[in-house]
């Protein structure tokens, strides 16, 4: 908080926009509603167009959460990519490479077979500052189309943000069945496959670890 650039600041008046290409998780054990956590973020060297970046999260001194995140940096007047050694990365705290337990891409198999199973149009208020659908809305929009999902936790998410989704476009979502994890997630029980297209381009795709409760 105290190191990180503003992104007001990096917005209004550098006109540049971090874009989420990739997002990985892994969830050791679910945070509940009034725990008390702490957050841990910073950034690795970033090499060409390519920004990472890592978060801990901390309950009772006990890791309950990880995530690595893939960032991209577009000029938004010119819709240019932003290389690193073009950006001053001085105001961001720098440490290591987290290690994670679960590939950091997602890979479907081509031989998946999928359902369409929701078409959904983009709100106003799914809208950020760069006038798309926020990075954040994606987990929860895809996650919510698993069947009995109330039955399973999660205990990992890998997220590809492919091409953005604006005000008043059309997204179609398919879902994979329940698939045993193979040697995706060894902690799940179950893993889903979801993509989302918006007409015929893909839109995001991701994979969730599930564990029965």
């Amino acid at each position: 908080k105290d190191s990180d650039v503003g992104y007001h600041d990096l917005h209004d008046k550098k006109r540049l926009a971090f874009i989420l290409s990739r997002m990985t998780v892994e969830i050791f054990k679910p945070i509940k509603h009034w725990d008390k956590i702490r957050v841990y973020t910073w950034c690795e060297k970033s090499k060409g167009a390519i920004y990472p970046r890592y978060h801990e999260f901390i309950l009772d001194n006990e890791v309950v959460i990880k995530a690595s995140a893939v960032w991209g940096l577009i000029n938004i007047d010119s819709r240019e990519i932003v290389l690193a050694d073009e950006y001053d990365l001085g105001g961001y705290p720098i440490d290591r490479k987290l290690e994670m337990n679960i590939p950091n891409r997602v890979r479907i198999p081509k031989d998946i077979e999928f359902n369409h199973v929701e078409r959904t149009e983009v709100r106003y208020s799914k809208i950020d500052i760069n006038g798309h659908i926020n990075n954040t809305i994606y987990p929860d929009m895809l996650y919510d189309v698993i069947p009995s999902i109330e039955n399973y936790n999660i205990t990992s998410i890998n997220m590809r943000y492919v091409s953005e989704a604006k005000f008043g476009d059309v997204i179609d979502i398919y879902l994979s069945d329940l698939l045993d994890p193979d040697k995706y997630d060894v902690r799940a029980d179950k893993i889903a496959y979801v993509y989302s297209k918006i007409g015929d381009s893909k839109n995001v795709e991701a994979t969730f670890g599930l564990k029965r409760r």
